[in-house]
């Protein structure tokens, strides 16, 4: 009986140390994608400029288009942060709360930006695309995403608290 308990411990053991190391190897991709994605989206918004001459009123608005998708790479960005933390600690609740909470976040963030500040920027810097607010629907939907997530977060906030009041328990 003793020795089906620890083959029992030994199987448990084996799958999580297994997550946790793809976690690890996960968040580390995520990391090393939001560093080239975020010199992607630089490139392709300022390249333009290596040919051309450079307008600062046309360089500040494309500085300015990129402010949402920056926000989008730092939610990937976090979220690999958030996989190590969990392939380090092991603890779930608390690393799902930290990622539902800053993707959401930077979601919002980004949306508000796309939809209330980037238009009016560009009437003031005498770029106009003939509307005051961008109802965009994708961007409107990422920015109801990230308000859900959260909205999620705090879910998994409590949850944690609760874990970590267990674990004193035990």
């Amino acid at each position: 009986m003793n020795f089906s308990m620890a083959k029992v411990q030994t199987a448990n053991a084996s799958p999580t140390s297994r997550l946790q190391t793809q976690c690890a190897s996960l968040g580390g991709l995520a990391a090393t994608a939001s560093i080239i994605l975020a010199g992607l989206m630089v490139l392709e918004t300022l390249g333009p400029w290596l040919v051309k001459p450079l307008v600062l009123p046309d360089l500040l608005l494309a500085a300015a288009s990129l402010v949402a998708p920056a926000t989008y790479a730092f939610g990937v960005w976090r979220v690999g942060r958030v996989l190590r933390a969990f392939a380090r600690e092991g603890r779930f609740v608390s690393a799902a709360f930290e990622a539902l909470r800053g993707v959401g976040l930077v979601l919002v963030l980004g949306a508000v930006f796309t939809i209330a500040v980037e238009p009016p920027l560009a009437i003031l810097l005498g770029r106009s695309r003939g509307y005051f607010i961008g109802l965009n629907a994708a961007d409107i939907a990422l920015g109801l995403m990230g308000a859900m997530l959260w909205g999620f977060a705090r879910l998994f906030r409590r949850a944690a608290r609760l874990e970590r009041e267990l674990d004193g328990f035990i």
